[in-house]
């Protein structure tokens, strides 16, 4: 299957769960991500607000933070992996 495909799918399964507590100007930054083409930065927004929330199960969490990328991931991701007993994901360039 298509990487972009599984991105753009992953953002939609996070959306229900993250979008209710953003406000318009943050909802309106992952949308516009999405529509230029980087549902990642989608997925990780989406997935530090449906985590900070606790509103979406831990198995999509899961699956959502292992789609990201080392560079992709800043401090709140770190804190995610370490809530869900994930390794955390070093970006090499960081070490």
């Amino acid at each position: 299957m298509d990487m972009m495909k599984i991105y753009y799918d992953m953002a939609e399964k996070l959306r229900p769960y993250a979008e209710p507590t953003m406000d318009e100007r943050f909802k309106e930054a992952v949308n516009s991500a999405i529509r230029a083409g980087e549902p990642s930065i989608a997925i990780g927004d989406y997935l530090a607000e449906a985590w900070l929330h606790k509103s979406a199960p831990k198995e999509l969490l899961i699956e959502a933070y292992n789609l990201l990328e080392p560079y992709e991931c800043g401090d709140i991701h770190d804190d995610i992996a370490d809530d869900l007993g994930l390794p955390r994901k070093v970006d090499p360039l960081d070490e």
